[in-house]
């Protein structure tokens, strides 16, 4: 994992206009980023290496997986951030709107198994605690109450992936 990719949105995602916390339009942009960074990993998955043997299909499978659950998630967050009163950055400006610049490399050097659960896993950490601090930041009013419904169904599935599968693939 690039450590400057972790520091860059930690930085950009503390420069919120709500302070400390990501609001939800920046959450969906790290949403769709993440999207675009787990799709891009999906196709130069690596099965060259020693450290990769017989993981193509795994690794391919999972970032395929995961690239489309955040494509879904994506929609809803922009909805939800609009219903806020915010105003999301346009799909193809995410990653520039917060700072996330990703880890991109050429096609022909490719991501290694333990390598590329170690990133997903560094990134789904970044995106829940971004998601947890967005859901921190509203009252319990009716308004509040939904968002962290819909954050909580968010968190419920990608903090189950990162505790339960992601860790369990990584200590195997």
């Amino acid at each position: 994992m690039d450590k400057r990719l972790v520091i860059r949105m930690k930085k950009a995602l503390g420069a919120a206009p709500m302070g400390a916390a990501p609001n939800l339009a920046q959450l969906a942009s790290l949403i769709n980023a993440m999207q675009g960074q787990f799709h891009d990993m999906h196709f130069k998955a690596d099965d060259t290496s020693a450290g990769s043997k017989g993981h193509w299909d795994d690794l391919h499978g999972i970032l395929e997986g995961y690239y489309e659950h955040l494509y879904d998630d994506y929609d809803p967050a922009v909805e939800w951030a609009i219903a806020a009163g915010l105003d999301p950055e346009a799909t193809n400006n995410s990653a520039a709107a917060i700072g996330y610049a990703g880890a991109e490399r050429p096609v022909f050097e490719g991501y290694q198994y333990t390598e590329a659960l170690k990133l997903v896993y560094d990134n789904l950490t970044l995106l829940c605690n971004a998601a947890a601090s967005v859901c921190n930041s509203y009252d319990d009013d009716a308004f509040g109450l939904a968002i962290k419904n819909y954050l909580g169904n968010f968190l419920e599935y990608w903090v189950f992936e990162l505790k339960f599968r992601i860790e369990r693939r990584l200590k195997s």
